[in-house]
């Protein structure tokens, strides 16, 4: 059997006749020292330093067996992975091949919700009901919500893949109730959460939920900012969480700064034809980048191609394709890149209008683009504004406005003379 820190912990103060208020006084309260005991939180060095005085016991007793439960973790990890990737009889031999037995804390949850789900995929409902029930009084006896809210989920597929919809639903049911609690306490990683509960909220067609949900979701820029946050908070208290936590940030940047590097390849790419990318799953791929700015600007530069080019409607097929983007993008705090965007859309739009036959809604869209820019922005789209009314202006032959337009330009380009030195 591996014993942990947490078992070690306890063993030691209790022959100390110490509380877990006692061990834990000025520096945890006795709840984190019961979740240290119990295995669900491992302690930082520096507290398991202050322990070890404490119990007047040599921290090297406690960290005795650390290498077997970094084993038993891995071997886990590798079995909950070959499972996700649909490979549950594999999944079932790393679980059989386990370096030792688990019989509580963290690893052990784990072994049993591995097992009860790897059963189902084997369609042994029986086996995968008793892990469960196993767990479910396992999670009571440490009034352990997270559990009591996997239990329930998992109940519920059961349940349902044995014909049992009734009993599915109630499950189901439950597991909302305890996903709304983990909500509220905020102790689960908030895209994992978000996650488990839109797959139960779907199962039972609370789609308002859902939606909920949905909408306090973040782009893979937010998520993965959440994660370090919640990686920083956890550096004293759970450094291997904290650097899970901070493992999958990077991992969730380096995803998306990948999937920017695609679409910018696509957006540039002549032979891929913008119907390809109106789909919702590629603006929902868009969407998600985290930095848009990538996409948007090169889908920019393609409009400005095809409107060279007179492709008018193919212009105006990527132009809602960019509008739909930054609509979606409105929750997120505005960057000075994405202003620039907005402000070339415009000019990109006004010069589809001219090119359509629209001058009059060009004139007019450019003239409130010059007269409400704000005073902090990029001056050059300002400038480029002017000279684009300077030329439709002209067109119209009205000397006066074209003449004043071209007045304002001017006073718009900076002074590029350079300046030399003052010499003494």
């Amino acid at each position: 059997m591996v014993v942990t820190i947490g078992d070690r912990i306890r063993e030691v103060r209790l022959k100390r006749g110490m509380t877990q208020a006692d061990l834990g006084g000025d520096l945890v309260t006795p709840s984190m020292v019961s979740q240290i005991e119990s295995n669900r939180v491992k302690p930082s060095h520096t507290l398991l330093m202050e322990f070890s005085k404490r119990l007047g016991t040599p921290v090297e007793y406690f960290l005795q067996e650390m290498d077997q439960q970094a084993l038993v973790s891995a071997q886990l990890a590798l079995a909950s992975h070959a499972l996700a990737m649909g490979r549950p009889q594999e999944a079932s031999d790393l679980l059989r091949d386990m370096a030792s037995p688990l019989d509580h804390g963290a690893n052990h949850e784990q072994y049993c919700l591995i097992q009860a789900q790897v059963c189902r995929a084997l369609k042994q409902y029986p086996e995968a009901t008793n892990y469960l029930e196993h767990l479910r009084e396992y999670a009571y006896r440490f009034q352990d919500t997270q559990l009591l809210f996997v239990v329930c989920r998992e109940s519920g597929y059961v349940e349902f893949e044995q014909g049992n919809v009734t009993g599915a639903i109630y499950e189901w049911k439950r597991a909302v109730e305890y996903g709304r609690t983990l909500r509220d306490e905020r102790t689960v990683p908030k895209l994992d959460l978000a996650r488990w509960m839109l797959d139960v909220l779907l199962k039972l067609d609370q789609f308002d939920e859902a939606e909920e949900w949905i909408q306090d979701m973040s782009t893979l820029r937010g998520a993965a900012e959440d994660l370090f946050a919640q990686a920083m908070s956890l550096v004293t208290v759970d450094p291997n969480l904290s650097k899970e936590l901070c493992t999958r940030a990077a991992t969730l940047t380096t995803f998306a700064q990948l999937f920017e590097q695609v679409l910018t390849v696509r957006a540039r790419s002549e032979a891929n034809a913008i119907d390809s990318l109106q789909s919702a799953q590629e603006t929902a791929f868009a969407m998600t980048a985290l930095y848009p700015e990538t996409y948007l600007t090169s889908a920019c530069n393609q409009i400005e191609s095809l409107l060279q080019a007179d492709e008018i409607d193919r212009a105006k097929s990527w132009m809602n394709q960019v509008t739909s983007v930054l609509a979606n993008l409105t929750h997120q705090p505005m960057t000075a890149a994405r202003r620039d965007i907005g402000h070339r859309l415009e000019l990109l739009t006004a010069q589809m209008e001219a090119k359509a036959g629209s001058v009059i809604d060009a004139i007019r869209r450019l003239e409130r683009f010059e007269a409400t820019f704000p005073e902090d922005g990029n001056i050059e789209y300002k400038r480029q504004a002017c000279a684009l009314l300077v030329l439709l202006y002209g067109e119209q032959d009205d000397i006066e406005r074209t003449v004043a337009y071209a007045r304002k330009m001017d006073e718009l380009i900076p002074d590029r003379r350079m300046q030399l030195p003052i010499l003494l």
